[in-house]
């Protein structure tokens, strides 16, 4: 299996600026043609709310921890606000997002070669690739198995590779579709120049509904401008 490296690195899940070098004063501007992608459709009240504490209040709260308090309330209110001003959340026609629980069978479950590679995964990623080659051929039928594959190709930036093991995992086990590890390790493909429409096929066609949530949440805070554009484009897919 070949790789497509040698891309820039993928940003750091949730991109919130860090704090402000002059916490008294107002935000700077973005920089010329770097403005950030618009809220869209029946969730741009809640998420449109969230960017502008992420990008202005909270960089300042952080500065000053006797208020902290005060601010977390005050994101609280403000967003419940946003939302039944617009009518819906976010969540509206969309299935939740968590971390899946594989329903294997207590003999697949019970591999020690599966749980030496979760162990491993965890440690390294894109260090186990070989070993969990090696144990998805000799046990195809387990999904958790292609699942780890997937975030090890993923890892090592060999977009299509991980792709093609998290559809074999999720046509073994259609709970991955809404694992949340799954949704923003595939994401993390908007860096690519050449992949990122193989992305945004992926999660429109195999992840569907699952992946919007986080999708907005790109579009609003990737520090990467653009995969903020990448993942905007895609949410109108759906």
């Amino acid at each position: 299996l070949s790789g497509a490296g040698g891309y820039e690195p993928p940003p750091p899940h949730g991109g919130f600026p860090g704090p402000s070098p002059a916490p008294a004063a107002p935000p700077a501007p973005p920089p010329a043609g770097d403005v950030p992608a618009p809220a869209r459709g029946p969730y741009a009240p809640a998420h449109g709310v969230r960017g502008w504490l992420n990008r202005t209040v909270w960089p300042w709260a952080r500065s000053h921890p006797g208020i902290a308090l005060l601010v977390a309330g005050l994101t609280s209110t403000l967003v419940a606000a946003a939302l039944a001003a617009g009518g819906s959340s976010s969540d509206e026609g969309a299935e939740p997002t968590t971390t899946h629980q594989p329903d294997a069978p207590a003999e697949v479950a019970d591999l020690p070669e599966l749980e030496s590679a979760r162990e491993a995964v965890a440690r390294n990623p894109g260090g186990a690739v070989r070993r969990l080659e090696l144990l998805t051929d000799e046990h195809d039928e387990v999904a958790e198995a292609f699942y780890l594959l997937g975030r090890a190709y993923f890892d090592r930036m060999w977009w299509t590779d991980g792709m093609q093991a998290f559809r074999r995992a999720i046509e073994l086990d259609d709970g991955y579709r809404r694992d949340t590890v799954l949704i923003e390790t595939v994401a993390e493909g908007f860096v690519s120049p050449r992949a990122h429409e193989r992305v945004a096929d992926f999660l429109a066609e195999e992840i569907g509904p699952p992946a919007r949530e986080h999708l907005e949440e790109l579009a609003e805070t990737a520090d990467n401008r653009n995969v903020r554009e990448r993942a905007a484009a895609a949410l109108d897919r759906f």
